[in-house]
């Protein structure tokens, strides 16, 4: 597709956007500059080899994908004290004036194609201001796409010594039953001395087409934090980027994305050193499984005046199958001689001495692959400081790896019983055996009124697994990670070493349960007396 205006949007269709939302003149000048654009502009540049583009963005249908006067989203917003959390159409009648000084400073709506289609067509957005002083972290931006297409913007302004966490993410909502698009451009704007922390968080279906550009103009000793999860979407083009203009400006980009089935990802990472003592730190991991393909470009620009500078970029990308393929670009552009600057990308596949080692101590194959996943990914949570967003992040990994499918479907399958006194017993003693050796199982309550609780157990939370116990109106259930738990053939058997290495406690059991299907491959610690 060459860059044209869609049949489906013209200056009516921008007009429409505006008068709906009764926008002021200015805004509109803006829309109508983005759409006049159009035909002149360029898709995002995309990394090329002599024959080959490694993201064909051009071959995106906006024909197909836009349906630019029927937008629609669920978003909720939670502020924190003294933080003012608003939609776009209400900063432009709390702080127009705020608004129009501050949008597209940061982003020129003309930057490409793609911004400038989102820029004339975006109908949805956030701006988050934080006054001098103020020290803010809940604050939250959960959207839901409920449309063929959705532009939104988001615009953070924070002045002198404030400081906020933002968590942001997107998911697919009612199914359109057809292609999507998703475009969100972000712009944070940092006074002096200011913190910003900004996580964003993807998990559209796999019938999505995603483009997000994230910019921070970093001042004098500011800092900007970019956290930033893959997970869903067919086609994602995400670029996060910080501009540190200013004297001991600082930020990091951390990246985490996991591609399955065909799924494409082009993911890039920038940081302009533009003034002295200015420091930067690139992180970014992704797996890639199945037909999965990964574009990676990281580049570190070092400005002639950015004297003294310090910049540090590593990427990593692991493949759980033949035909996934991963391609990675890092880049040092320096002109000045007085800095630190290093960078490194690998690609690879799961360590076959790990794998065996841990199949060697009877773990299925399937199982310690995800083990040795999860813990691939640990570089890049243990830089994530938000609990919230490492958790979220965490959870869409494990999802990816069927975890949790797996437990569900087991807790489906299953009937619940209330232990006994002397069954408790018997598993405080088998669960300190687990305890003692992995953390890599989940522990699960069910509530008096089947309420479920998933959580992974921990050493640290076996007290609380005492307490959750010793209540008479709930009862727990164990459920494997590491290994497939087959139940001793005599139920009279107390306690009886598995090729695991664990205890199992008596098991008291009906000749009819014993049979059934989930009992082999998952076992069980419920006692129907």
């Amino acid at each position: 597709m060459s860059t044209q205006i869609p049949a489906s949007i013209s200056e009516e269709t921008v007009d429409r956007i505006a008068d709906n939302r009764e926008e002021p003149d200015w805004l509109r000048e803006t829309r109508h500059e983005a759409l006049a654009a159009l035909e002149e502009l360029a898709m995002p540049d995309v990394i090329q080899t002599p024959g080959r583009k490694w993201t064909d963005l051009e071959a995106l249908d906006f024909e197909a994908l836009i349906d630019p006067l029927n937008q629609a989203d669920e978003t909720s917003r939670q502020s924190d004290d003294g933080v003012e959390v608003l939609t776009f159409a209400e900063a432009l009648d709390e702080r127009g004036e705020l608004v129009k000084e501050h949008f597209g400073s940061v982003l020129d709506p003309r930057e490409n194609y793609l911004t400038a289609l989102s820029v004339a067509l975006f109908t949805t957005g956030t701006v988050v201001y934080v006054p001098e002083g103020v020290a803010a972290e809940d604050v939250t931006i959960r959207a839901e796409m409920n449309s063929r297409s959705l532009f939104s913007q988001t615009l953070v302004l924070a002045e002198e010594s404030a400081s906020v966490t933002i968590l942001e993410s997107i998911t697919s909502g009612e199914s359109a039953e057809q292609d999507r698009y998703f475009s969100n451009l972000v712009e944070i704007v940092t006074g002096k001395n200011s913190y910003i922390q900004f996580g964003s968080l993807q998990t559209l279906d796999d019938d999505s087409y995603t483009y997000t550009l994230k910019r921070g103009d970093v001042g004098r000793d500011a800092t900007v934090n970019w956290i930033e999860g893959n997970i869903g979407s067919k086609l994602t083009r995400s670029d996060i980027e910080s501009e540190l203009n200013g004297e001991a400006a600082e930020s990091q980009i951390v990246g985490a994305f996991f591609g399955n089935e065909d799924q494409h990802l082009d993911i890039n990472a920038r940081v302009w050193h533009q003034a002295e003592h200015t420091t930067a730190d690139l992180v970014t991991r992704g797996v890639l499984d199945n037909e999965a393909r990964s574009v990676y470009e990281g580049v570190q620009d070092v400005g002639r005046d950015a004297w003294s500078t310090s910049s540090y970029q590593r990427e990593n990308t692991l493949m759980l199958s033949d035909d996934a393929e991963a391609d990675a670009s890092p880049k040092l552009i320096i002109h000045n001689h007085d800095t630190e600057a290093s960078h490194s990308a690998t690609v690879g596949q799961v360590d076959q001495e790990q794998l065996f080692y841990m199949v060697s101590r009877s773990i299925p194959p399937k199982q310690a692959r995800d083990t040795l996943v999860e813990g691939f990914f640990m570089p890049v949570l243990e830089e994530i400081a938000v609990d919230e967003f490492r958790e979220d992040l965490s959870e869409q990994i494990r999802r990816r790896l069927g975890w949790t499918s797996r437990v569900i479907e087991f807790l489906a399958a299953s009937q619940f019983y209330r232990l006994t006194a002397r069954t408790r017993g018997l598993l405080r003693t088998f669960i300190f055996e687990l305890v003692s050796s992995t953390e890599s199982f989940l522990w699960c309550l069910i509530q008096s009124d089947q309420t479920l609780s998933v959580t992974p157990l921990t050493p640290v939370r076996y007290v609380l697994i005492e307490r959750e116990m010793a209540e008479g109106n709930r009862f727990m259930l164990a459920v494997p990670m590491i290994s497939t738990w087959i139940l001793p053939d005599d139920p009279g058997v107390a306690d009886e070493r598995r090729t695991t290495g664990f205890f199992w406690p008596r098991v008291s059991q009906t000749s009819a349960d014993r049979d059934r299907p989930w009992r082999s491959r998952w076992g069980t610690l419920v006692d129907p007396s």
